[in-house]
């Protein structure tokens, strides 16, 4: 698995594990904030997610897209499931099969 990749999973578990209702929006947003405090430090990207800009806050498209069709490295990492709720999308529930791993 690429080292980017592997962050990006891991922050994922992190986020869950560490917050309170971590729904699409907030995982999102906490995505970004990681991103971009990391970016603006080293000079690189942890995730290397794209952002766009929405109205409720930045989205990372590839990554929600690929939420909805989970690819091999997510299911392994954990199981998804994406809800009717109150955003456009519905609402996120991750149950992480791996431990969070902060190297």
């Amino acid at each position: 698995m690429l080292p980017r990749r592997e962050k990006l999973l891991h922050a994922m578990v992190f986020f869950h594990e560490n917050t309170r209702h971590c729904h699409k929006v907030k995982l999102y947003k906490l995505l970004h904030f990681f991103d971009f405090e990391l970016y603006r430090e080293t000079g690189r990207s942890p995730t290397g997610l794209l952002y766009y800009a929405y109205p409720m806050g930045p989205v990372p498209k590839e990554l929600q897209n690929e939420l909805r069709d989970p690819p091999a490295d997510i299911r392994e990492a954990m199981a998804v499931t994406i809800a009717p709720g109150d955003d456009r999308d519905g609402l996120l529930t991750i149950r992480p099969h791996i431990k969070f791993d902060e190297k």
